[in-house]
């Protein structure tokens, strides 16, 4: 009767508890140009023609991440003598979608533009070759994105517009545990020259993270003591002299 009645309350309570809110998470960090995307969990850079760059610095989402939007993005950087400085949206490349080959494990990507903030979302193992499928992306004015694991994306300020617009939500893959941020840069379809590159982005990033509802954390701590309760009393039971 008591483990009944006990069963109910528990019950009973998880079901009244509030809805729990999502929280945001949000991490800031600087990215220079001379980061090299394609580095993105690796160890170390093999050799590039024009210098591999830099390895990229690891940012670990947070457990129950479910999406990250980039609050602010500011910085110039610059590729060396062939280009003047541009900002986190790059420059636009006028003759389609100007393909990022695949390298290491990390997919590259088409999309209509070039220099830009990419980012790529990691689980904790190592990339390795085969890289899956590149994205296509024909407009950056996207809303909303949902990439895959190893394959590396389009941030650029973070905005729909070009310093304008609403914040773009990137949605954070299955089994996902880290995220990169960095470039692309090559030549000839060749990456690598990334050693004339100078300047750096500053980005501050804010996951979405929602937490296991309190009403199943209620319930759950609710079913220990229950179990707890039983085997207590079945002890008291067995270990009772008799009459």
């Amino acid at each position: 009767m008591f483990s009944r009645f006990a069963y109910s309350v528990v019950l009973c309570l998880a079901i009244l508890a509030p809805p729990t809110q999502a929280a945001a998470v949000s991490v800031s960090t600087s990215v220079d140009a001379a980061i090299n995307i394609w580095g993105a969990g690796h160890t170390a850079l093999a050799s590039l023609p024009g210098g591999a760059g830099t390895l990229p610095m690891v940012i670990n989402i947070p457990a129950g991440a479910t999406s990250v939007v980039f609050d602010n993005v500011d910085g110039l950087v610059d590729y060396g003598p062939c280009c003047p400085p541009n900002d986190a949206d790059g420059i636009a490349i006028t003759t389609g979608l100007g393909p990022s080959i695949s390298y290491q494990g990390i997919a590259g990507l088409y999309v209509p533009r070039g220099r830009f903030l990419a980012g790529v979302f990691l689980d904790s193992s190592e990339p390795a070759d085969p890289a899956p499928v590149r994205l296509a992306i024909t407009d950056t004015g996207f809303t909303s994105l949902a990439p895959g694991l190893r394959q590396s994306f389009f941030i650029g300020d973070g905005l729909t517009g070009s310093g304008s617009g609403i914040l773009q939500t990137f949605r954070v893959p299955t089994n996902a545990t880290r995220l990169f941020l960095g470039f692309h840069d090559s030549y000839q379809g060749l990456p690598g020259y990334f050693n004339d590159n100078t300047g750096a982005l500053n980005v501050t990033a804010s996951f979405t993270v929602v937490p296991l509802p309190g009403a199943l954390w209620l319930f759950g701590s609710g079913m220990l003591w229950l179990v707890a309760a039983s085997k207590r009393n079945r002890c008291v039971t067995q270990n009772r002299p008799a009459d």
